[in-house]
């Protein structure tokens, strides 16, 4: 007995001084025959335990700052908005669903563990090296190395930007539907050192026409691309526009985040899609975890808004003027001449400029908008959120969501999510409230999605940006309007399954979404629209996409004037 101890005691110790020797670096694991590779040349056989132990990050609770390409699923104006970008950079056949996460793109932190993990989820990528013939004597050890330490991030200064170009290549032919408009749109900036947690980014950008935008008398031009102010002269609206974007200061350790000045905001009322230049909002927001595991909680104060490049069309075309869709009437929606004449109208909002909370509601200045919210990842796969907005002197809002992911049987992931908002509007008797449901499905590069939405008969206040509703598409986004059922269909497949010629990242999407008829006035037919989206992602940080919009509103123009749109469109987006 005296001797077997000693052997299991001097077995003990080697193993644990080899694992401690830093030239005994793992550089391969060939799981199909249990052997793992060393720098010094050995070879060790194991059965049945991976030869890296795995430590759960702690994930940094990031605000969002500007990154067009990862903005995901909802940063341009024809994006389906159903991805999840952070999962569709690193697996094009995972459940890219939106999940609406505020701050961050990355999911909630966990705390710091160290754990053995099977031979199925090794954490390391192996080093190609070709199989030698290697004894078949059993050397079958159980054991666990230290995993090597996480490499930090820079905390130098970068300097951060992106390129995009948005080109109409034709519309419908109705003086409707938009039939021309090129633009481009950089955004550039810099990040600084973290010096004890806090650091500033500032950055700006430049938008205009390409020069190859049409100004005939019967080219429709594509407003909500520019920033330029639309007057009877069809030029003005192509008019270069530059500004600064993002400038702000932020702190941030282990368990707290914090930043103040003008931003992108990643919250469900306040993020949405976006043609070239994004909503802003001024004020802060901080965001911190919590006792409770795999949760944090977000706090935010905003005090002014400045409405981006489409908010002329979330306004106008989209939302045609029904204050629904994320944006109230915006200078250049009209002939000034109009505007200028008509005292009953809004105060003029121009794009690009910040105004206070209250002017946005046409009322006095007011305190601005208070945000609450929470996310817990407690349970697996699963993403559950509420958020309370309190916008002063104007409206309460409430919205909750959940998604769970399950994969099942044959490889078949799964998708199911539900989603709650609920208004208070001061002043009036109304009590807007739309229901959600969403269910997904995804096998070997193919995806199917279904949502539904179902609103009571009290329009919604939706003019701060916001558009978490699982039906919107490129250009419509009925269900906050009252009394609409609204369902859509997506099917999207990965090309590079039908052929090994295709390239990897190329995709094909086809939505389509059935809207009915809201109970506003004048309605005269249901409302639909397809989309067909192609979409090729060479790198990680270039985009390609056509897409094709087909829409027909639930409201005739005047005089019977057709309001349908076929419009076709190109889209390149690199961010360096």
């Amino acid at each position: 007995m005296k001797l077997l101890s000693t052997i299991l005691l001097s077995s003990a110790l080697s193993l644990t001084l080899f694992a401690l020797d830093k030239s005994n670096e793992i550089i391969n694991y060939d799981k199909e025959n249990g052997f793992v590779y060393y720098a010094d040349g050995s070879i060790f056989m194991i059965d049945g335990v991976s030869p890296t132990t795995k430590e759960i990050d702690i994930e940094e609770l990031e605000i969002i700052e500007t990154t067009p390409l990862q903005q995901d699923p909802n940063m341009e104006e024809l994006e389906i908005v159903e991805t999840l970008p952070l999962e569709e950079v690193q697996n094009t056949e995972s459940l890219e669903i939106a999940e609406t996460l505020p701050l961050i793109e990355e999911n909630i932190e966990k705390m710091e563990t160290t754990q053995t993990i099977p031979l199925t989820h090794t954490t390391h990528n192996p080093i190609a090296i070709e199989k030698t013939s290697i004894p078949t004597q059993n050397y079958s050890q159980t054991y666990k190395t230290s995993t090597p330490a996480k490499k930090q991030k820079s905390k130098d200064g970068k300097f951060v930007g992106n390129i995009k170009l948005l080109h109409i290549l034709d519309g419908k032919e109705n003086n409707y539907d938009t039939t021309t408009g090129s633009t481009y749109y950089i955004n550039g900036g810099y990040v600084t050192p973290e010096i004890n947690g806090f650091s500033a980014k500032v950055t700006g950008y430049v938008v205009g026409d390409t020069g190859l935008t049409k100004t005939g008398a019967n080219d429709k031009i594509g407003n909500a691309q520019f920033m330029g102010e639309k007057t009877s002269n069809k030029k003005d609206i192509l008019e270069t526009k530059t500004n600064i974007e993002e400038a702000y200061v932020k702190y941030k350790d282990k368990n707290l985040k914090a930043q103040a000045g003008h931003f992108t905001l990643n919250t469900p009322m306040t993020k949405n899609s976006t043609s070239t230049v994004p909503n802003l909002y001024e004020g802060a927001i901080v965001s911190s975890k919590t006792l409770i595991d795999d949760t944090i909680v977000v706090g935010s104060h905003i005090t002014k808004m400045a409405y981006g490049a489409r908010a002329l069309s979330d306004w106008s075309r989209i939302g045609e003027k029904t204050d629904t869709a994320g944006a109230v009437k915006v200078y250049g929606d009209e002939d000034i001449e109009t505007l200028a004449g008509d005292e009953t109208l809004p105060v003029k909002i121009r794009r690009g400029k910040f105004v206070n909370f209250g002017e946005i509601a046409n009322i006095d200045n007011t305190p601005g908008m208070s945000i609450v919210g929470a996310i817990n990842k407690s349970i697996q796969n699963t993403t559950l959120q509420a958020w309370e907005y309190f916008i002063y002197d104007v409206a309460n809002i409430t919205y909750v969501d959940g998604m769970a992911k399950f994969k099942l049987a044959n490889g078949v992931k799964t998708m199911v999510g539900a989603q709650i908002m609920h208004q208070n509007i001061k002043d009036t008797d109304g009590n807007p409230t739309l229901f959600g449901v969403k269910g997904a499905a995804t096998y070997k590069g193919a995806q199917l999605i279904l949502a539904i939405n179902k609103s009571n008969g009290d329009a919604m206040l939706n003019i701060w940006g916001g558009d978490p509703a699982y039906t919107s598409m490129v250009h419509s986004k009925n269900a906050y309007r009252p009394d609409v059922t609204a369902v859509k269909l997506v099917g999207k497949y990965k090309l590079s399954n039908l052929s090994k010629s295709l390239p990897k990242n190329l995709s094909l999407t086809v939505a389509h979404g059935n809207f009915g008829k809201s109970s506003l006035k004048n309605v005269q037919k249901d409302a639909t629209e397809t989309d067909i989206v192609l979409k090729y992602k060479p790198k990680k940080n270039i985009l390609f996409k056509l897409a094709n919009v087909q829409r027909e509103t639930e409201f005739d123009g005047y005089k019977g004037k057709e309001k349908t749109q076929n419009t076709t469109k190109f889209v390149m987006k690199y961010k360096f």
